[in-house]
């Protein structure tokens, strides 16, 4: 789930900036272009946790003035993994199933992908699953325990998993 990788990035700084201070513009800069952004096949970069050789910079001048600079930095980053278990907050309760987060990710449990106990109940103001016997539920606002079996988001944004399983399913 959270990984500490050496990326690596080119990044371009405009010519007012370039001086005694351009170290800290190059990490300014670095920052806002990937923290909190999603990287391709790499996942969510969380936070730049260190420039690598900042001393060893060799930067290159373009024709607008600006420079750019190969910067290696190591990052934290966010990323999913195929049949990762892990307690989600459910969000929705939706008749084909329900949604739910955990931290920057989305999740959908299809009512496909829950164990067959479980009954929808939506008659109430707030709709619920719950077993056959009451003894478990699934509502808004509860943790819910997952593993994950499509960890690249779907073209609706949520992340595929499933509760069928040990151990899975309501806290």
């Amino acid at each position: 789930m959270f990984l500490k990788l050496a990326l690596k990035k080119l990044v371009t700084v405009s010519p007012k900036d370039l001086g005694p201070t351009v170290n800290r513009q190059l990490e300014r800069y670095l920052r806002d272009s990937v923290e909190g952004k999603p990287l391709p096949d790499i996942g969510i970069v969380l936070a730049v946790l260190d420039i690598l050789d900042p001393h060893l910079l060799e930067g290159k001048v373009l024709d607008s003035g600006a420079a750019q600079f190969p910067l290696t930095y190591l990052a934290l980053v966010y990323k999913l993994f195929e049949g990762e278990v892990l307690d989600i907050q459910v969000t929705e309760v939706k008749k084909d199933g329900f949604l739910g987060t955990s931290g920057p990710s989305s999740f959908y449990v299809s009512k496909r992908n829950m164990p067959v106990e479980y009954m929808y109940e939506g008659d109430s103001a707030l709709p619920v699953f719950v077993t056959k016997d009451g003894q478990k539920s699934v509502r808004v606002g509860e943790t819910t325990r997952i593993r994950i079996f499509a960890p690249v988001p779907n073209p609706d944004g949520f992340v595929c998993g499933t509760m069928e399983g040990e151990f899975l399913g309501p806290r």
